[in-house]
This record gives C-alpha cells, sequence and structure tokens, in this order.
C-alpha cells in the first residue's frame, strides 16, 4: 500500500526522501512537496502506514516548523 506524503517545505523533499529510503522505505518524489512511499517489509497495510508514519515524525524531529500530511496514496 503506498500512502502520499507532503510536506510544507519543497527544498526538503530529496532529504525527506532520502531518510525514507533509510529507513527501508521506497520513496518517489510526485510533486513539488510530495511523494508516494511504500514499505515493503510490513506485512500488513496497518504495520506499513504506522511505519511510514514513525519514520516521518522522526524526520521531523530533525526538521523543527516542518508540517507534514500523510495519506492514502489511493483515491
Amino acid at each position: 500500500m503506498a500512502l502520499t506524503v507532503e510536506i510544507t517545505r519543497s527544498d526538503l523533499i530529496a532529504d525527506l526522501i532520502a531518510a525514507l529510503d533509510r529507513g527501508g522505505c521506497e520513496a518517489i518524489q510526485t510533486a513539488r512537496s510530495a511523494c508516494r512511499v511504500d514499505y515493503p517489509l510490513a506485512d500488513t497495510e496497518r504495520e506499513a502506514e504506522l511505519e511510514i508514519a514513525f519514520f516521518l515524525r522522526a524526520w521531523q524531529l530533525t526538521h523543527p516548523g516542518v508540517g507534514a500530511t500523510l495519506a492514502n496514496g489511493t483515491t
């Protein structure tokens, strides 16, 4: 299951993607300030969602003030 992450600072999207990749995620940029993220090591969709949210929150802690939203990538 792929999720979409959108951040408030487009200049940091490459940094976010690199951090997600280091965490075992597969992330690709889909817009100026957004990326599609999958966590292939997860056994369930819920586990993937929790892991991606964890990695995103950890990244945000190192980038104070950057807002982020996480949404289901399928619409």
